[in-house]
C-alpha cells in the first residue's frame, strides 16, 4: 500500500495544484508557506489579501512589510 505524498515534499513537489500559488483552503499548504516564509498564518493571510495567492507576490510583499 502506498502512503499518500504530503502536499509538499522535501523537494517542494506538489501532489495537486500549481506550486506557484498558495491554496488558502489547505491547512497543510498554509502551514508549509508559514514555515517557508518564516511568518505567522495571520501575516500570510494578510499578504494574500493584499496581493493574491501567487507565492512569489506573497514572498515579495512580506519582504517589503
Amino acid at each position: 500500500m502506498n502512503e499518500p505524498k504530503p502536499a509538499h515534499s522535501a523537494d517542494n513537489s506538489f501532489r495537486d495544484g500549481d506550486p506557484r500559488y498558495i491554496d488558502i483552503y489547505s491547512p497543510a499548504e498554509r502551514a508549509f508557506w508559514v514555515k517557508v516564509l518564516d511568518t505567522s498564518e495571520h501575516e500570510l493571510m494578510r499578504a494574500i489579501d493584499a496581493v493574491g495567492t501567487s507565492a512569489q507576490k506573497v514572498k515579495d510583499y512580506l519582504r517589503r512589510s
